[in-house]
C-alpha cells in the first residue's frame, strides 16, 4: 500500500513538471519509488531556493569517490560523478498530498525558468 502511494506520488510529480518531467530519474516497473529524482545544472541553487521556500529536498545518494577511502578512484566513472553532482531528492513521503506535490513542482518550474 504504501509503496503504490509513492509510485502516485511520483506520477503526480511527472504530471506536474511537465516538460521538465524529462529530468526525472526513471524507475523500472514495480519499484518501491523511495526516492523522486530530478537532475538539474544548477542542483546547489535550487536547493537553496526550494530551502528559502519551506520545501527542503534532499541530496541521495553522493559519489562514493567523493569520500576519502575511494580518492584513488576518481574518474573512472564519470556518469556516476556527472549523476552525483545534478540528482537532487524532491520531497516524497507518506504524509504528503497532491497540492504538496504541486507547489514544489510549482517551485521548480518557477527556478527553471528563471534560471533560462
Amino acid at each position: 500500500k504504501d509503496n503504490a502511494y509513492r509510485r502516485q506520488l511520483a506520477a503526480w510529480y511527472e504530471e506536474e513538471l511537465g516538460a521538465l518531467s524529462s529530468q526525472l530519474v526513471r524507475h523500472a516497473a514495480g519499484s518501491s519509488r523511495h526516492l523522486c529524482q530530478i537532475r538539474v545544472d544548477r542542483r546547489d541553487d535550487l536547493m537553496v531556493f526550494l530551502n528559502a521556500n519551506n520545501v527542503f529536498p534532499g541530496v541521495h545518494y553522493k559519489d562514493n569517490r567523493r569520500f576519502r577511502m575511494f580518492a584513488g578512484c576518481r574518474g573512472l566513472t564519470p556518469a556516476a560523478t556527472a549523476h552525483s553532482d545534478r540528482a537532487l531528492s524532491l520531497p516524497l513521503h507518506m504524509r504528503m498530498r497532491h497540492d504538496g506535490v504541486v507547489r514544489v513542482a510549482e517551485l521548480v518550474r518557477a527556478f527553471h525558468a528563471r534560471s533560462t
